[in-house]
């Protein structure tokens, strides 16, 4: 059996890139909101590889996956473009709280225009990242939840759970999800434990997080 492909952080922003230079050919700008593995590549130091690019667009916006299909995403060398429309839905709505502004892939000097061609990337914040994939509590996934809650400060499971009843409300359960308030302190052991065996430090008193995913300030 082939053993999955994995990307690195300048592979991924390559194939971003590639898509930019398209939009800017035709005279086109859109946006792309990043989340999963190729979010955290891009945005933090303990990530280093993804196998594919999820994403999700405005709903309107259907000519992302039509131009990385014609640019052969998922080969030649270019990861996977993953789409997830709808997936993202209820962030959406709270862009602003859920949302970073990566960069604009456009030509140079043009970053400030709002109607140069090009390519506006948004990433998934930490918190609603940790949110998703508590939700569906992938043995893949635990990795990138441990160190997500040693960065949000959650060290146990009353942090847990003040964290899960921020984001619950925005979780789409019709998605695959398996976790809910019933059921989530029994994550807790399965959290530890990988974290202990695989040397992730938790937090031993966890600081609770704000809605735009970074740790709450001190009163």
């Amino acid at each position: 059996m082939n053993e999955e492909r994995k990307y690195n952080r300048e592979q991924v922003e390559q194939a971003l890139q590639a898509l930019a230079d398209r939009l800017i050919s035709k005279g086109q700008r859109s946006t792309l909101f990043l989340f999963g593995g190729a979010g955290l590549v891009l945005t933090t130091d303990f990530r280093r590889f993804t196998s594919d690019i999820d994403f999700d667009t405005w709903a309107q916006d259907y000519i992302l996956p039509l131009y990385a299909k014609d640019l052969g995403f998922g080969r030649g060398g270019l990861p996977p473009f993953d789409n997830n429309v709808g997936l993202l839905a209820s962030f959406k709505e709270r862009c602003e709280q859920s949302f970073d502004h990566l960069r604009f892939f456009g030509r140079a000097g043009e970053e400030g225009d709002q109607y140069a061609p090009g390519l506006d990337v948004y990433v998934l914040k930490p918190g609603p990242q940790l949110a998703m994939k508590l939700s569906r509590a992938a043995d893949k996934d635990m990795d990138d939840i441990c160190h997500l809650c040693g960065n949000l400060g959650i060290g146990g499971v009353p942090d847990l759970e003040k964290f899960w009843s921020e984001y619950e409300p925005l979780v789409d359960y019709g998605m695959g999800a398996k976790v809910d308030k019933t059921n989530l302190a029994q994550l807790w052991p399965r959290i530890a434990a990988y974290a202990q065996k695989n040397g992730i430090r938790l937090p031993s008193r966890g600081v609770g997080s704000n809605p735009n995913g970074s740790p709450s300030p001190s009163a």
